[in-house]
């Protein structure tokens, strides 16, 4: 097996076990008492034929029966236990890994989300830490047991007859090398398996995101086709796996047959002779079915651990990623709070691109004024509004607010005052006074209503019967486009903020709207700072400031009046839209 693999399975699941050492050890005396009662099994079946059915003696039959019995009773009782409390640290060891995986994945910055890949985030975070989860419970419920059976029944193997201790070690040698054949093609097609999944998350999220687009271009076949692809692509691989565990227990059975009927033929024959005894064979059979059912053991082990090692390699690949944007050692904090924001020479280039998507970029939003960045598709809007709370970070020069480089400040310190409205807004499955009081849960019915009015939503708020308590499912499907804008500008509006960020926020609102939107925003809002990205000019008319972008350059900046005079590229903008209406 790869030895980087079970580093990886002993990273991730040592830190959690040393948690539970207390269940650990109760655990343990469990599986000895289950162990030691089986062990003594076989020996009184063998006495119950030599001295009881042998010599016709009632009484030893009872009295071996009734210990048999005791035996068995205490057996159950230990094994039941044992699974509950295997069961116990199981599943708590899982919902720590779990609880570990989703805090990283929380630090990530939109760069090391982009890496992984939010199907495979997912995957990771469920169906690789249940395979882990599975794991540990067979680990201690199964593998613990395994070695002492083996052990123990070849030690009262060979105390009841050491002539036939070559047949166990036969049977046990064949089987062993059974199991190191199978598990050494296990292995990789468990790690390709894994892949796989994602492989095929990847494209039903995408299909199912992208899905009326799809429709609309009469591309369902091609989809399908692509779905198919990957989907077969995983089958061919379960199927692999699924063969190769099918051939593993029936391995282990005929092994198993065979050893104790050579056991059974070799014991009669010394029977013949006068050198054993027939409970002795029955208690030796009954010893090499334990010895080879602890290999067996094992063997449902080997089923289970290599794909363990997988999941933990790539549930370790997250918990060991170093995030890309870190709170400073020495944070500073800004003696005031007035939102101002200051650009010096960004320059920004996503990881791996040969182009920066953002160049010598400087821009001073001063608290109070409205900020609007102009420009096309492509052009790095986004990515310029996405530096100031650092989602990612510049490549070069600086991004300051209140003062103070971002980078110089801890992101939740950075976060108070400021709210963020993204591109496409994606509520958060609840209600809506759950959406709205996101930012500010002590926030008044009041504020809410104040916050509805100036984004336009108060009207198909509370013109349904259920208002602030009507349902919103994941991502706000149930509501139209331009109610999910409205609704998570009201959302950023209520936490009070000193600077707001907007990325194109009006792009599925009427004019009438986004103009009585961004009216009551320059009423509301005398003192907050505002940075909007925008395409259309009517987004932008009123702003004290509009940046035009143009491959991640500033090619103009001014107010509505001096850029339609000044700059060429401004006029054509606004040319070309009034065109269209």
């Amino acid at each position: 097996m790869n030895t980087s693999k079970d580093r990886s399975l002993r990273t991730v699941l040592l830190p959690h076990i040393r948690r539970y050492r207390l269940s650990l050890s109760v655990l343990l005396i469990l599986q000895l008492t289950s162990v030691v009662t089986m062990l003594l099994l076989p020996n009184l079946n063998g006495r119950i034929v030599d001295e009881g059915i042998a010599n016709a003696d009632v009484d030893a039959i009872v009295a071996i029966g009734i210990t048999m019995l005791g035996l068995a009773g205490l057996n159950l009782l230990a094994s039941v236990s044992a699974t509950i409390v295997g069961s116990r640290i199981s599943t708590g060891i899982g919902r720590e890994i779990r609880n570990d995986t989703y805090s990283r994945v929380q630090d990530f910055s939109d760069s090391d989300l982009r890496r992984f890949g939010v199907p495979s985030l997912i995957t990771r975070s469920t169906n690789d830490t249940s395979q882990l989860q599975t794991a540990v419970f067979m680990t201690m419920t199964v593998l613990a047991t395994a070695p002492l059976l083996v052990v123990g029944g070849t030690v009262f193997a060979l105390s009841a007859n050491i002539q036939l201790a070559p047949l166990v070690v036969l049977s046990a040698s064949c089987l062993t090398a059974t199991v190191v054949l199978i598990v050494r093609k296990l292995i990789p097609n468990y790690a390709i398996l894994q892949t796989s999944i994602d492989r095929v998350g990847r494209v039903l999220r995408e299909q199912l995101a992208g899905i009326a687009v799809i429709r609309s271009f009469g591309r369902e076949q091609l989809e399908s086709d692509r779905f198919g692809a990957a989907n077969t692509d995983l089958t061919a691989t379960a199927r692999r796996i699924g063969s190769l565990q099918a051939v593993l227990l029936p391995s282990v059975l005929v092994i198993s047959n065979f050893g104790a009927a050579a056991v059974i033929g070799v014991g009669a024959i010394l029977v013949g002779k006068g050198s054993m005894e027939v409970g002795e064979i029955i208690a030796f059979v009954g010893y090499l079915t334990q010895i080879l059912a602890g290999l067996s053991l094992g063997a449902a082990m080997v089923a289970v651990l290599p794909r363990a090692q997988v999941s933990a390699r790539r549930i370790r690949e997250v918990l060991e990623t170093v995030p890309t944007v870190q709170d400073p050692a020495s944070p500073h904090t800004p003696g005031s709070r007035r939102g101002s924001v200051e650009l010096q020479g960004v320059e920004f280039r996503y990881p791996g691109a040969a182009k920066a998507i953002l160049s010598g970029v400087d821009l001073v939003c001063a608290p109070g004024t409205t900020t609007v960045i102009l420009g096309g598709t492509g052009d790095g809007k986004s990515s310029l509004l996405s530096l100031i709370p650092r989602f990612s970070d510049v490549s070069a020069g600086r991004v300051l607010v209140d003062g103070i480089d971002v980078r110089d400040r801890r992101r939740d310190d950075l976060y108070d005052g400021m709210s963020y409205v993204a591109q496409v807004p994606a509520l958060l499955s609840g209600t809506l006074e759950s959406n709205l009081r996101l930012g500010r849960p002590e926030a008044s019915e009041a504020d809410l209503r104040s916050a509805l009015e100036i984004a336009c939503a108060d009207d198909f708020v509370f013109r349904h019967e259920q208002g602030l308590d009507q349902e919103v499912h994941h991502s706000g499907k149930n509501l139209s486009g331009g109610q999910r804008q409205r609704l998570a500008l009201a959302q950023a509006l209520v936490a009070d903020p000193r600077l707001l960020l907007l990325d194109d926020p009006f792009s599925a609102l009427d004019p009438e709207t986004e103009s009585n939107i961004s009216r009551r925003l320059r009423e509301a809002l005398p003192d907050v700072t505002v940075v909007m990205t925008a395409q259309r000019v009517s987004s932008a008319a009123g702003a004290d400031t509009i940046v035009v972008l143009t491959d991640g350059r500033i090619e103009a900046r001014g107010t509505h009046r001096e850029l339609s005079t000044s700059s060429p590229t401004y006029r054509e903008i606004l040319e070309s839209q009034a065109a269209l209406r």
